[in-house]
């Protein structure tokens, strides 16, 4: 099973208008909770600095004591439900996708946070790979904007073609420029048996 992905700049509201859009690096908390709580980049990047202590374009440090701390404290409500899953301890980025291929997921792995939608990760690619250890994970549930990023990301996943229909496809576009003639033989042979059989 190969890692699927997609774009998080398309679920993330006021990314594209963000004045810190070309500014930040290290922000992939920040991506992560605007997609995941439905908020815009600019809150999440405010939330993150003042709930995680991030600083502008760097890294968010202790990120899995600080979302167990927000997850324990009573006076945060959120608008969904989100819970620690068990994490083993040998868990790689490729047994996660494979394990939780329904639901909406934050993964923290090895220096890095990534989303997990229904076996997609809105995420870049070539930022995690299959063997990338990931060190804990969070279901996030009955948030009311999920609807709109599954039916985007269906969307998006429909339209891509499959790796068998584009070999097929260079298959026949080569039949039909070197081995044109083959082909037209072929094709008669096709119909003539096809009458045989349906008027015989």
């Amino acid at each position: 099973m190969s890692l699927k992905f997609s774009n998080p700049e398309q679920f993330i509201e006021g990314y594209v208008t963000s004045r810190y859009k070309d500014y930040e690096t290290n922000d992939c908390v920040v991506k992560a909770l605007a997609i995941l709580f439905g908020i815009s980049y600019d809150e999440s990047h405010g939330f993150t600095r003042g709930f995680f202590s991030r600083g502008e374009r760097k890294g968010t440090l202790g990120f899995t004591e600080g979302i167990r701390s927000m997850m324990r404290n009573p006076h945060i409500r959120f608008n969904g439900a989100i819970r620690e899953v068990q994490c083993m301890r040998k868990e790689t980025i490729h047994s996660v996708q494979k394990t939780y291929s329904n639901g909406m997921f934050l993964v923290d792995s090895v220096n890095h946070v990534s989303v997990l939608c229904d076996g997609v990760w809105l995420d870049y690619e070539g930022l995690i790979s299959a063997k990338t250890k990931v060190c804990a994970i969070y279901e996030f549930s009955d948030f009311n904007h999920y609807a709109a990023i599954r039916s985007k990301l269906k969307q998006e996943q429909d339209t891509k073609p499959d790796v068998l229909s584009i070999i097929l496809l260079g298959i026949i576009v080569f039949a039909l420029i070197f081995k044109r003639d083959m082909v037209k033989r072929d094709l008669m042979d096709l119909w003539d048996w096809i009458n045989h059989l349906l008027f015989s």
